[in-house]
């Protein structure tokens, strides 16, 4: 049952809301909902007949399918089946290639949830593979899941220093959705992996090109078992090197159903138990809202950021007003409780901020609703 106090304050944001934003976004995403994507098959042998520039090589393309009956958020996910790979597959690649306006001194993060099934015959190894090119050969960053569970990252610089690579210890459950995060930053040739806001290894790199205006992410099944792999929220950025990190799940929401989407705050270490407030407005996000110390907050300041910090914490914006953990790394969670068919063509900006000191923000994030 509607609780009879979050309903009124359901309702009151709805009242509160004005004309949607017209910033466009900074990044290129694909999360696999309708309508961008549809129930079947998601990539093809080339860019131009797999759905959104998806593309597999090696294998079968129907191994790869947009579902419903697995998801880690919102209606459809994509399960990739090792055992579908069909005949000769030796190994699979599904990539995609993410254009976007990328300044050279941003930085680079791939973000995706992802759950390996267990099974009798698990695939060799799960690789994930982040470059600027694919040829000539632009490797920045691999790592990779073993059959037993075990993360296991390259070691060097680049391509040309082979095939390296270091046991992390880290043993990831099956059966399992996680949230993956690397990060790739030129400016200070460091790559980073995060899993479910841990960090699980970092790497110096030394012999970095120039990042240009795209990101180029792929996933190998190599050595194929019987096993599959789900796929959901894939999201490839760019952000600005000062801003800190933030992602939601859904940046596409259904206003007629009820809309629940998480939202991850990468903070750092640096930050451990500091105190935070995560905001949105739906009047944009630039030029943004002067909030002290020389600091702009990438929000529009309007009816429901004020709204928000009335009523802050509350169960529809769980998590939006707390404390970092001991990685920097913070979850929350908004809840619309009920439908808001209302907010059909409505598009909000959230971004936060850190308290004691407060000395930073982070990047802004779109949600639609559709």
């Amino acid at each position: 049952m509607q609780s009879p106090i979050l309903l009124p304050f359901s309702l009151s944001v709805c009242a509160l809301l004005v004309t949607p934003s017209l910033a466009q976004q900074r990044y290129s995403t694909g999360s696999f909902e309708a309508p961008e994507f549809s129930l079947g098959t998601l990539p093809g042998p080339d860019l131009f007949s797999g759905q959104d520039g998806w593309i597999l090589l090696g294998g079968s393309p129907a191994s790869a399918q947009i579902q419903s009956n697995i998801v880690r958020s919102g209606s459809q996910a994509v399960t990739w089946d090792a055992a579908a790979l069909g005949a000769g597959g030796g190994f699979g690649e599904l990539r995609r290639n993410a254009l976007f306006s990328h300044a050279q001194d941003e930085v680079l993060e791939i973000t995706f949830d992802f759950m390996i099934e267990a099974s009798a015959q698990p695939t060799e190894a799960w690789i994930v593979i982040t470059q600027y090119a694919p040829i000539p050969c632009s490797e920045q960053f691999r790592w990779l899941v073993k059959g037993d569970g075990e993360v296991w990252i390259r070691q060097g610089t680049n391509c040309a220093s082979g095939t390296t690579f270091s046991h992390t210890g880290v043993f990831l459950p099956k059966d399992t959705w996680l949230h993956a995060r690397t990060v790739v930053d030129a400016t200070n040739d460091l790559v980073e992996l995060w899993i479910d806001g841990v960090p699980i290894a970092q790497s110096n790199v030394t012999a970095f090109a120039p990042l240009p205006e795209h990101g180029f992410t792929q996933i190998f099944c190599d050595i194929p078992g019987d096993d599959r792999m789900h796929l959901d929220n894939f999201l490839v950025r760019s952000r600005p090197h000062d801003a800190l990190a933030l992602t939601v799940d859904l940046e596409r929401v259904d206003s007629a159903g009820r809309v629940v989407t998480e939202f991850r705050m990468h903070a750092e270490a640096s930050r451990a138990f500091q105190p935070y407030l995560l905001l949105a407005s739906t009047s944009g996000s630039s030029p943004g809202t002067a909030i002290g110390g020389g600091l702009t907050l990438p929000l529009n300041a309007d009816g429901l950021t004020t709204a928000m910090l009335s009523a802050l914490p509350t169960q529809i914006f769980a998590g939006f007003q707390s404390v970092f953990d001991a990685n920097g790394y913070a979850t929350a969670t908004f809840d619309s409780q009920i439908p808001l068919p209302v907010l059909l063509g409505t598009t909000m900006h959230f971004a936060y901020v850190p308290f004691f000191p407060m000395d930073a923000v982070s990047e802004a994030v779109v949600v639609e609703w559709q």
